[in-house]
This record gives structure tokens, C-alpha cells and sequence, in this order.
């Protein structure tokens, strides 16, 4: 199963999506300072809204072979670490 990720972005570094294997999408509602691919959202509804808008945008064409992740733009903050 292929994997594509889905990136809410809002200001942060998002350089980290160079070293993916993977498909992804950056969703930019911040600032236009980003070299990656994106496309740019109003800043409304929080990271749920941007989820929404890529479903309901591609609903029709959303594939059972892809296996969809979705993430903020620095998904680093809310990871747990053990020591």
C-alpha cells in the first residue's frame, strides 16, 4: 500500500518532508517563505479544516491503494519520547 501524507502548515519548518519515501501534500496557511510544493489555504479551522478540505476537494478521486496519514507541520512536538 503507498502512503500519502496530508501536512497542515502554519509558519512552521517543514524542510524535515525532503527525506520522505513517501507521497505528501503540504496544505501552507502561513507565511509563502516555504520552497516545497504547496498549496495555500486561508488560515481558518485549525488543522481539522485543512483535513476536511483535502477530503471533500478529493473525494472523488481518493484511491483504496493509498493508505493516508495526516499531519501538522511539526508533527516532532507531539511525538513521546522515552528515556
Amino acid at each position: 500500500m503507498e502512503k500519502n501524507i496530508i501536512i497542515s502548515r502554519y509558519n512552521e519548518d517543514v524542510s524535515w518532508v525532503k527525506h520522505l519515501d513517501f507521497k505528501y501534500t503540504i496544505y501552507n496557511k502561513g507565511k509563502d517563505d516555504i520552497s516545497e510544493p504547496n498549496i495555500k489555504l486561508p488560515n481558518l479551522g485549525r488543522e481539522a479544516q485543512t483535513y476536511l478540505s483535502f477530503i471533500i476537494s478529493n473525494y472523488h478521486t481518493l484511491e483504496n491503494s493509498y493508505g493516508y496519514c495526516f499531519l501538522q507541520g511539526s508533527p516532532f512536538d507531539h511525538l513521546v519520547t522515552f528515556a
